[in-house]
């Protein structure tokens, strides 16, 4: 919410205290509202929605896109490549190092009976 926030203000060109003066907050909490160093609360997103002459639901939908838009840039970084293996495919000792739930006891490192 804070960069969306950042962003919209300075699209206007306003400043930090003209944004003070419209959402009738201290500037010190401004200040730690947009650099995400506080969590908004539902008034405050209200009054800063009044205060940029838009509502509550356009920034909402802005925070989320831009949410989903981080996430997905960060993704590729942080998903590990997974190669989709076939049973059928993979030789008797690649079998052996496999450890299947269904047959393998982590702690113990042996097979498990089943009746």
């Amino acid at each position: 919410m804070a960069a969306v926030l950042r962003g919209e203000y300075n699209a206007l060109e306003l400043t930090q205290a003209e944004l003070v003066k419209r959402t009738g907050m201290s500037l010190a909490t401004v200040q730690r509202l947009l650099k995400g160093e506080q969590k908004f609360n539902l008034d405050q997103i209200e009054a800063f929605a009044e205060a940029l002459d838009t509502d509550i639901y356009y920034l909402s939908r802005r925070a989320l896109e831009w949410r989903e838009r981080r996430m997905s840039e960060a993704a590729p970084e942080n998903v590990a490549k997974l190669t989709p293996r076939r049973v059928e495919d993979m030789t008797l000792e690649e079998l052996d190092r496999e450890e299947f739930a269904a047959n393998r006891d982590k702690e113990a490192q042996t097979d498990e009976q089943f009746d």
